[in-house]
């Protein structure tokens, strides 16, 4: 019990932070476990990495390497004499990757293909070392869970594996978990020519009468100041969009993790500027669901990052 409600709590904790960034690239690596359904089902433990890169919210191209170390058991110098041997296995394969996100969380399903490599390392009196390359496949899925826009756990990871050429053929089950690291913004930060990454100028602090040192903040114009009531939120106009200063509790705004210091530049592709701008774009959706495009003051470390993002939301 105290375990699912630990599990819950990380979800939660990583809800609160994630906004449905798409990373360009993303690299994995942790244990991998590979067991042999053949016959006695051996079972090996090894490492995995491996590298995608998204060109959408949903498609990507993945490249995995594992490494596997077992003990094997071979006949030796006669009928009945047997010796204990260690065997390496490496696996390195390429395919397609399809994903699924959900807030923090990231299912995927790839089908990969490649080759596969055995060295036995047996004494030269058995004429070893052998070793052996074989075609191989595999088909699996997996879930990640952020915690960080730029790290996330991949909690488990199930695989089927063969070979395709070679004798005998062999099936295997592995399962693998570590850490994922991302980068890159998504494709539309590339597409407008906005980095990932801009930041805000600090506060500056001015010397005022007396030697009293004071802090000037960004104070938004008031003359500029506009409201979109469909969507929640009220801001002002800057080159970049409406940049937020406050939002309505329980709008469509707060469910998707809008909060003030966020800019909104697109609704459903269409640029806007200002409250009237997004309530025309709002209006103008046959679905009632709409894509919000912006930027994300991420307050990392003192002062706050602006991360490119992209997020639905059902308005009517």
């Amino acid at each position: 019990m105290k375990a699912t409600l630990a599990s819950l709590a990380i979800v939660l904790y990583a809800s609160s932070l994630w906004c449905q960034d798409v990373p360009k690239a993303e690299v994995f690596g942790g244990y991998s476990y590979l067991r042999n359904v053949n016959g006695g089902g051996q079972g090996a433990s090894g490492g995995v990495a491996s590298a995608a890169y998204n060109f959408n919210t949903w498609l990507g191209i993945e490249g995995d390497i594992l490494v596997h170390h077992q003990n094997q058991v071979y006949s030796c110098c006669s009928t009945y004499a047997t010796a204990t041997l260690p065997v390496t296995s490496t696996l390195y394969m390429v395919g397609p990757r399809v994903a699924l996100r959900t807030g923090p969380l990231t299912a995927f399903a790839h089908v990969l293909a490649g080759g596969a490599t055995s060295r036995t390392n047996a004494p030269s009196d058995m004429g070893g070392p052998f070793s052996s390359t074989q075609s191989a496949a595999s088909a699996g899925a997996g879930v990640d869970l952020a915690l960080r826009k730029w790290f996330a756990i991949r909690i488990l990871e199930v695989d089927y594996v063969t070979n395709i050429s070679g004798s005998p053929h062999t099936n295997n089950v592995g399962a693998s978990a570590g850490i994922v690291f991302r980068f890159g913004g998504t494709a539309q930060a590339r597409q407008r020519g906005v980095t990932s990454v801009q930041r805000e100028t600090p506060p500056v602090a001015n010397t005022g009468q007396g030697g009293i040192t004071s802090v000037q903040r960004e104070t938004p114009p008031v003359a500029n100041t506009g409201e979109a009531p469909l969507l929640g939120v009220v801001g002002y106009a800057t080159d970049e969009g409406l940049k937020v200063t406050s939002v309505r509790p329980g709008s469509p705004a707060e469910k998707i993790f809008l909060k003030p210091g966020d800019v909104i530049s697109k609704i459903d592709d269409k640029e806007v500027k200002n409250g009237r701008d997004i309530e025309s774009a709002v209006a103008a959706s046959t679905s009632g669901t709409i894509k919000v495009t912006g930027l994300d003051k991420a307050e990392i470390g003192g002062y706050g990052d602006m991360i490119q993002f992209e997020r639905k939301i059902k308005v009517r």
